[in-house]
């Protein structure tokens, strides 16, 4: 049996400013978030940890962090292309 699956995130709440996006405070609906950076044509995007620390992407690698440790995407420009896996424990 599979104890995780997964689900992806609708971009629905991008903020665009001009040729800038960025993603809001949020918490994932996951027990545990993988994002894994993929495309390395962009400048700003890092993910910032409300009070806890701002992490850069840096191609082929990824973050992993609890889904509800509240965090953001900070503007971006360019192509930004990531991966997220959003891991829930079957009940």
């Amino acid at each position: 049996s599979n104890d995780f699956t997964f689900t992806a995130d609708p971009a629905d709440d991008w903020n665009i400013t001009g040729s800038e996006r960025s993603l809001p405070y949020h918490m994932d609906d996951s027990v545990i978030t993988i994002n894994m950076c993929l495309g390395d044509k962009f400048t700003g995007g890092s993910i910032l940890f409300e009070n806890v620390a701002e992490v850069e992407h840096q191609i082929c690698r990824g973050i992993v962090h609890p889904g509800n440790m509240r965090h953001k995407v900070t503007p971006c420009k360019g192509q930004r292309f990531n991966l997220l896996l959003f891991l829930n424990k079957k009940a």
